[in-house]
């Protein structure tokens, strides 16, 4: 395949403008080849140079970039670094791209609503903040039956920063199908809407949430209302720290 082949070609300072073409001009790499062969010569520098471009937020820096002493179908990557994912992404909070969009949601009546990265990190921390005030610690496991929009990716993203772990429910499921679910994960803690839109109705989750309780005694369920007031009518997440949160 030659160039002519090509349907289209971004311009040159689209290209040069990327985070690769920033990685190219950053290594000395004329092209995206000249820096393959850069990371097959030298993959120490390569990867080093690659984990400070993207500005990888380490807790612990690796030893190296990979560990192959049990063959390449066992490759260790990183070995002894350790990072939160969460660090990635609430970096970004903090820097020139705060108010870029960081989440885009679209409900099914066409409505459309931004997150910045500066909002998102304020609404991961503010439930990171009450989830840790419920007694939730780092390998607690806690239920999600959340429409999908900004709310239900910063909970997902709170639960990572605190090193809990997320049971991802489909809202439609009924009460046997969710508490199974949650039995099995031996979850003491629901998130979940109170409400939900499909095609052009909308469904009620509270009789499934309240046959949900009765079934699990223990379950504590916090209810996030888009529509209302106040919109965890369980729970009260008024306060928001504005310290960054640390992990673990």
């Amino acid at each position: 395949m030659t160039t002519a082949d090509f349907l289209w070609q971004p311009p040159l300072d689209w290209r040069t403008s990327t985070l690769l073409g920033e990685l190219c001009a950053h290594m000395g790499a004329s092209s995206f080849e000249a820096l393959l062969e850069i990371s097959l010569r030298e993959p120490q520098r390569y990867w080093s140079a690659v984990m400070t471009h993207l500005q990888f937020q380490w807790r612990t820096l690796p030893r190296q970039y990979v560990d192959l002493t049990q063959g390449p179908a066992f490759a260790r990557w990183f070995p002894g670094g350790r990072l939160n994912w969460v660090d990635n992404v609430l970096a970004h909070a903090y820097g020139p791209r705060a108010t870029q969009a960081a989440i885009v949601t679209e409900t099914e009546d066409g409505r459309i609503s931004t997150t910045s990265y500066a909002s998102l990190a304020k609404e991961v921390l503010h439930m990171a903040c009450r989830l840790r005030t419920l007694g939730i610690a780092a390998g607690d496991r806690v239920g999600i039956m959340m429409t999908m929009g900004a709310h239900a990716a910063a909970s997902l993203i709170a639960l990572s920063a605190i090193g809990a772990i997320a049971v991802p429910l489909f809202t439609g499921f009924g009460p046997d199908a969710a508490g199974a679910r949650l039995k099995l994960a031996d979850a003491g803690l629901l998130l979940a809407s109170r409400r939900y839109q499909r095609r052009g109705r909308i469904i009620d989750l509270k009789p499934t949430l309240d046959a949900l309780q009765e079934q699990m005694a223990g379950l504590r369920i916090v209810i996030h209302d888009d529509g209302a007031e106040n919109p965890s009518t369980i729970v009260d997440l008024s306060s928001r720290p504005t310290e960054p949160l640390s992990a673990f």
